[in-house]
């Protein structure tokens, strides 16, 4: 299998005289220094055990059966594999050969189908699959669709009428705009910086790979749905042939164009001041994980050297409009999948019985913005947690608990129990594992509604490269 090898920073071969001896420090999801999920030295024939584990049954490794296989295993296995799995499911540029070698087997198996749930109060329907979803990134081929005019034939071509405004309304409302076209990279890139348009697209794909492909490489990187992905192209082979790889996209004509930012598709209900940021924030990105790529040491210190500031505070007003669009946007790190208006969650805001928290996470880089959301109801010797979501841009940084343990904290300094809920929404397999792996007890399940329960006896404190703190 490619990676496992004697080379740096690798396994070694199973055959190889040492691969028994050798260890290897592996970057945990959170290293709070608790007992058993602390950085150290992972023996490489625990992991190579429970890799060999999931590849050999992946086929029947289901659901529960995921969850056997990591509550079978010891704590400090147990850390690594939600650590691996988060670290690949959102983008982490992988800093360690055990990421390469498990990450995707263990997330191909957790990601398998599990029961859905509803939530109790308040009452509350979670989004419909057959509603419109709004679109997150459109993808534009170049010749005769962003510009008039075949570049490789004649090198005077035009912006097409009304592209660079449509473009500007866009990234105004938070779309990432991006590139698949089968084009000479250099020359491509040459007009777009004449015609100033370069620094709308992210992660540009201009090759004569085929769409799809490149396609499939930019939701990678972006690290969203494909389902929220809009590709406009004048070609219909060429559609047709990325509708036939990804049938989730909306696949729309070149003319479609002129009247993109009228569809019902390209309008979020707010523009917050996070979503027109959107594009600077991913910008940021793209610079720390270059940053991540060059860095030579453990994962530990480049998260030191980011100088993270995470940050707690009760939502106030003008954080609603923030606060609704990430019950809409969030799909993967969602814990119930519940979506809020903006009237409902000023509701919870200022009902004594809610506590409505939001989070941000700034570093040395720039500003991630609001990044974490968390309903919590209380009610008499008991509270619930209704909702816990996180961008899954921050989750490559280590700070996905921080917002949780803060609940238990606050749980546990109330004298009150804690519940949590859990609804699948098809996407949020890695909340449930979460939970599980965070000594959440299941103690209740009423139709397709998951109650857990935390003893609030072992609660990790937030990392040590972070600067954690709360506000109000």
């Amino acid at each position: 299998m490619e990676g496992i090898s004697g080379k740096k920073r690798g396994f070694p071969a199973k055959n190889s005289k040492n691969w028994r001896s050798q260890t290897l420090s592996v970057p945990f999801w959170n290293n709070s220094g608790n007992k058993g999920t602390t950085t150290g030295e992972v023996e490489q024939q625990d992991l190579l055990a429970l890799f060999h584990a999931f590849r050999d049954n992946l086929k029947a490794v289901r659901d529960a059966k995921v969850l056997e296989v990591i509550e079978g295993s010891t704590e400090i296995q147990q850390v690594t594999i939600l650590r691996l799995a988060f670290s690949d499911l959102y983008a982490c540029k992988a800093g360690n050969i055990i990421r390469r070698l498990m990450g995707g087997r263990i997330m191909a198996a957790a990601q398998g189908p599990v029961g859905t749930n509803t939530e109790v109060v308040p009452e509350k329907t979670p989004a419909r699959e057959n509603e419109t979803k709004t679109i997150k990134l459109v993808v534009w081929d170049l010749d005769n669709t962003l510009w008039d005019g075949t570049l490789l034939e004649d090198e005077r071509v035009r912006l097409r009428p009304g592209v660079r405004e449509t473009l500007a309304k866009l990234d105004e409302r938070g779309i990432l705009l991006s590139i698949a076209s089968k084009n000479d990279h250099d020359a491509a890139f040459r007009k777009l910086q004449e015609f100033g348009l370069h620094e709308y697209f992210l992660y540009p794909q201009i090759n004569w790979n085929s769409k799809a492909a490149n396609i499939q490489e930019i939701v990678k990187a972006i690290n969203i749905g494909a389902d929220t992905v809009a590709f406009l192209d004048d070609d219909q082979f060429e559609r047709e042939e990325v509708r036939h790889s990804l049938p989730e996209l909306l696949i729309l004509d070149a003319a479609a164009a002129a009247g993109l930012t009228e569809r019902t598709e390209f309008m979020p209900p707010f523009i917050t001041e996070d979503s027109s940021r959107r594009r600077h924030m991913y910008q940021a990105d793209i610079e720390r994980n270059k940053a991540e790529e060059k860095f030579v040491g453990p994962q530990e210190e480049f998260l030191a050297s980011l100088e993270m500031k995470f940050t707690i505070a009760r939502a106030t007003e003008d954080d609603l409009q923030r606060a609704e669009e990430l019950t809409v946007r969030t799909n993967q790190l969602n814990t119930t999948g519940y979506t809020y208006s903006y009237d409902e969650l000023n509701a919870f805001r200022q009902s004594p019985d809610h506590l409505l928290l939001v989070a941000s996470l700034d570093d040395k880089f720039g500003a991630y913005g609001k990044i974490g959301l968390a309903l919590v109801a209380k009610s008499s010797g008991v509270w619930t947690i209704k909702l816990l979501l996180m961008s899954c841009r921050v989750m490559s940084r280590g700070v996905g608990t921080i917002l949780m343990n803060h609940i238990l904290t606050l749980a546990r300094d109330a004298g009150v129990r804690l519940h949590a809920e859990f609804r699948s929404n098809g996407k949020n397999r890695m909340m449930l594992v979460t939970y599980k792996l965070g000594a959440f007890k299941e103690v209740e399940k009423r139709d397709d509604l998951i109650i857990f329960e935390h003893d609030l006896q072992r609660i990790q404190r937030a990392p040590e490269w972070v600067n954690f703190t709360v506000l109000n």
